[in-house]
């Protein structure tokens, strides 16, 4: 039987022309992409979802200490009447929410109430905000100046300062080294360039749980005799 040579033409496309096709490389990159670009939605999602839930209980600790503030209030014999309230919700409170709620922690939670006070009648919302948390006010709840304290909030806010950023920042009179300065660049870039590590993850916007161990206020703001010393 006679073989016919094999042919040689090749198919072509549309219109005669060649097929087009991905190579590996290009494949590879744009499926890379595709999987960066779904991971930071996701990111941004658990990020906001961690603010979120944590804000809600920040919200929460401040108006539980309202309540029992205003209940205070209307007891005749106050101390020993708030000694008892405390006492009594922190029994009924644990029993029902685990730990978190004893007598110390809900006296914080009213020094907590007290640094931010509502600045209209509107209440909680011009007080706080929720891209700081918990573990943020606590820091905040440390500084006895009022002034420094609103100055401490506003900074962790514009400059998204981690919970270990804003604990640096306090810890070394940030503050009070400006009022000190004539030239505030050298103590701007000095505190730029030790924070720029602390960048914020995820974990810094899970609330401060239950476990939280809580420690006594100190003030953290010197005389400006003492911070020009150092």
């Amino acid at each position: 039987m006679k073989k016919f040579p094999a042919s040689k033409a090749k198919i072509s496309g549309p219109r005669g022309k060649a097929p087009q096709s991905i190579s590996r490389g290009e494949g590879t990159t744009h499926r890379s992409d595709l999987y960066q670009s779904i991971a930071e939605v996701i990111r941004a999602a658990r990020t906001n979802a961690y603010r979120a839930v944590n804000f809600t209980m920040v919200e929460a600790y401040w108006n539980v200490e309202r309540m029992i503030v205003e209940d205070e209030q209307r007891g005749k014999e106050r101390a020993k009447y708030g000694a008892a309230l405390l006492r009594n919700l922190s029994v009924r409170l644990t029993q029902e929410f685990g730990k978190g709620f004893t007598e110390t922690n809900l006296k914080y939670f009213r020094q907590f109430y007290l640094a931010f006070p509502a600045q209209s009648a509107s209440g909680i919302g011009h007080t706080l905000c929720d891209q700081l948390t918990w573990s943020h006010y606590r820091l905040l709840m440390r500084v006895e100046k009022p002034s420094a304290r609103a100055w401490y909030q506003r900074e962790a806010i514009d400059q998204n300062w981690t919970v270990s950023a804003l604990e640096r920042q306090i810890n070394s009179l940030y503050y009070e080294r400006l009022l000190l300065s004539r030239d505030h660049a050298p103590v701007i870039e000095e505190m730029q360039a030790k924070t720029a590590a602390l960048t914020p993850t995820p974990k810094d916007f899970i609330a401060a749980s239950a476990s939280v161990r809580w420690t006594k206020p100190v003030s953290h703001v010197r005389s400006a005799g003492t911070a020009s010393r150092r």
